[in-house]
């Protein structure tokens, strides 16, 4: 009765992920935050760019979540609800889904700027691959999705292994961002694909 109980719970949720349209979007929030790394990391310090990503940082997370919502959103709109139907969630379930992966980048990113600045610690890639699989762990855990779980393996393995190697914060990360972005891409990707093919829409769209 109560695993019942959970697999109805968890029915709404379940269903903004079926597509894979949510991973692909965190992975292009990624990629743009491995693009800022990139930047920190080979722009020289005293150059007008560099300072202005320093200060920055807050502006670019805010405003790639703004606008990978937007393109979640058309995109669900033109593959998702015409092959199985709009879900209207309540306001404050669809408020701690995003809070979940927004609050994981951003705690990541915001450690990240912190401690390669203030610190200089070479663990900050694995710092940051932990803090992003317990993100996407619980959210496996919140959905029951094996594709999840095998997210946060991967990101805690790519994680572990930039800190081993020791190629520093900046350049770590931006190679961090980069991978996790890939693997959140292929992810969906993947589930998009298969998504689409076991659905199909109205007649009269074809």
């Amino acid at each position: 009765m109560k695993d019942d109980l959970n697999n109805l719970m968890q029915r709404p949720v379940r269903y903004w992920y079926v597509d894979g349209l949510t991973e692909i979007g965190f992975g292009l929030i990624c990629l743009v935050l491995a693009a800022y790394f990139f930047g920190q990391a080979f722009l020289p310090p005293d150059s007008m760019l560099f300072r202005l990503l320093d200060m920055g940082f807050l502006f670019v997370i805010l405003g790639a979540g703004w606008g990978v919502g937007q393109l979640i959103n058309i995109a669900k709109n033109r593959l998702t609800y015409p092959r199985t139907g709009y879900v209207a969630y309540p306001a404050t379930k669809e408020y701690r889904r995003w809070l979940a992966g927004g609050l994981g980048i951003l705690l990541g990113g915001l450690l990240s700027v912190l401690f390669t600045g203030v610190l200089s610690l070479d663990w900050m890639p694995t710092l940051t691959g932990m803090i992003l699989a317990a993100v996407i762990t619980y959210m496996g855990f919140r959905i029951g999705q094996l594709r999840f779980f095998i997210l946060a393996f991967v990101s805690l393995v790519i994680g572990v292994g930039l800190g081993l190697a020791r190629i520093g914060n900046l350049t770590g990360l931006a190679v961090y961002y980069t991978l996790i972005s890939l693997a959140l891409v292929v992810s969906g990707a993947l589930t998009l694909y298969s998504y689409i093919k076991k659905t199909s829409p109205p007649q009269g769209d074809l």
